[in-house]
């Protein structure tokens, strides 16, 4: 994923220069998302928006993750009708469909 706004382009650049092996993992896991809608992509930038360094834009996306994505009782943002998430295609409607928020416990 590209940010179409400069100042947070630019504090994930910073963010994919750490020095931190662990630092660039997670910076990378924005560069090579490919699935995000326009519309998700642009409440994430809203949300994110003066976050022109790396640490802030990790500190947003940390809040967004919080209060978007990790939910008790509302649609998280993966699913939202309203944010055109990512089609599965025509899958069988026996499937279940799993969605891992968390794999290290916490």
């Amino acid at each position: 994923m590209r940010f179409a706004d400069n100042d947070l382009q630019k504090a994930l650049d910073g963010w994919r220069n750490s020095p931190d092996i662990k630092e660039r993992a997670m910076a990378d896991n924005f560069w090579f998302e490919s699935r995000v809608s326009d519309a998700r992509q642009q409440i994430f930038e809203t949300y994110a928006r003066a976050s022109a360094d790396p640490a802030k834009l990790k500190a947003r996306h940390n809040d967004y993750y919080g209060a978007h994505v990790v939910v008790d009782e509302h649609i998280p943002h993966t699913f939202l009708p309203t944010l055109s998430p990512a089609s599965f295609g025509d899958i069988d409607d026996n499937y279940t469909i799993v969605r891992i928020e968390c794999i290290d416990g916490r």
